[in-house]
């Protein structure tokens, strides 16, 4: 390989890894790619993120599989810059009836209200919930602070007849569930 095919080819790559981790900002150029292209790119990105995410959470179908909502839930969430933290509610059969968006936090951290949680699935009449939030860092690694509050909400949910079966944590590329983990 030339010098020059050489550099071209890390460049190329070095434009795709900013574009794929988010260092890039919509309509500033990144390496000999312009603004409008770059606009153009993020658009795109977008629309997909946003058509993911609007498939459908209502369903006949019994939720069975974590992987198979985290897949809908990281393109939802997963790239969002503040900490997310929802509930994904479910009948008697594990039917989702609603999702709801619940807090949004900051960079580090989302201090949400069980009170607030619990409300939603009352609310819907819900037999029970899946959480979940995001990790902005990248890292679903749960903190202490997340694993101490799940387990809040499962003494609550114990006490209210809401099952908290899972908490899903999302980022861009990777998801971690409690429940797989036996985190909870």
């Amino acid at each position: 390989m030339t010098s020059a095919s050489s550099h071209r080819s890390r460049a190329g790559r070095r434009r795709s890894v900013a574009l794929a981790s988010k260092e890039w900002i919509p309509g500033k150029p990144v390496g000999s790619l312009g603004g409008g292209r770059i606009a153009r790119i993020g658009a795109a990105l977008e629309l997909g993120r946003r058509r993911i995410a609007a498939q459908s959470m209502t369903s006949s179908e019994p939720i069975r599989d974590p992987a198979a909502i985290a897949r809908r839930l990281m393109a939802a969430y997963g790239h969002r810059v503040q900490e997310t933290f929802g509930g994904i509610f479910l009948d008697a059969r594990q039917r989702p009836i609603s999702e709801r968006e619940i807090f949004i936090g900051t960079l580090k951290s989302a201090t949400v209200s069980p009170r607030d949680v619990f409300r939603h699935a009352l609310s819907d009449h819900a037999a029970s919930v899946i959480l979940f939030h995001n990790h902005p860092s990248g890292d679903p690694s749960p903190s202490p602070q997340d694993l101490t509050f799940t387990t809040k909400l499962v003494g609550i949910g114990e006490s209210l007849g809401v099952d908290v079966l899972d908490h899903l944590i999302v980022t861009t590329s990777s998801f971690l569930s409690f429940k797989q983990r036996a985190l909870q």
